[in-house]
């Protein structure tokens, strides 16, 4: 009996030892950080991970250079997955319907300041699991970024400036690498 207990034992550690030691795949950027500018703004670009292994969100920092408000059109603004428009960008606060019916109010940056903002692509979201939404605060979302897809992501942004439409193409290539635990 005790060399089975022994033996059970010794391949319990050697399957730990086996899992601890296992490289697991982990999402990197390159460019870590995408950024551009031009006479109206400064934009800044990059994914986010949240403390898991894979990037799930982006972060979007807008700095307005000019003298008058500019407006992120968050119903003309896409995410670009591998140089497509894939679908719309979804952030805290926006109500469930607005990206079905197009009606997602746009952010204004005043002049000379800066915006920021955590956005996920609508088509990635996970959603919590029914039993789990009815536990949760109500203020909470019953959603959160899903895994962003290696390949190249990025973000056709669309501001206004009084009349005029300026949009700005950023993307950042994300792949899989193996890493140790």
């Amino acid at each position: 009996m005790r060399k089975r207990t022994f033996l059970a034992i010794l391949i319990g550690v050697v399957f730990s030892m086996i899992n601890g030691c296992a490289p697991v795949m982990v999402s990197v950027s390159n460019p870590s950080v995408r950024t551009a500018t031009n006479p109206y703004y400064e934009v800044k670009f990059e994914p986010l991970k949240q403390g898991l292994r894979s990037f799930v969100v982006f972060e979007l920092i807008v700095t307005n250079k000019t003298d008058v408000e500019l407006e992120i059109d968050w119903n003309q603004t896409r995410y670009l997955y591998n140089g497509r428009p894939n679908g719309l960008f979804v952030f805290r606060g926006i109500e469930p319907g607005a990206t079905q019916s197009r009606t997602i109010p746009t952010d204004v940056i005043s002049p000379q300041d800066t915006f920021t903002r955590i956005i996920a692509p609508h088509k990635l979201l996970a959603y919590a699991p029914f039993r789990e939404q009815l536990k949760q605060d109500p203020d909470e979302p019953a959603f959160s970024g899903g895994p962003i897809p290696a390949g190249e992501s990025g973000i056709l942004l669309v501001v206004k400036r009084k009349d005029q439409v300026i949009k700005e193409k950023l993307a950042v290539k994300i792949t899989k690498v193996e890493s140790e635990q």
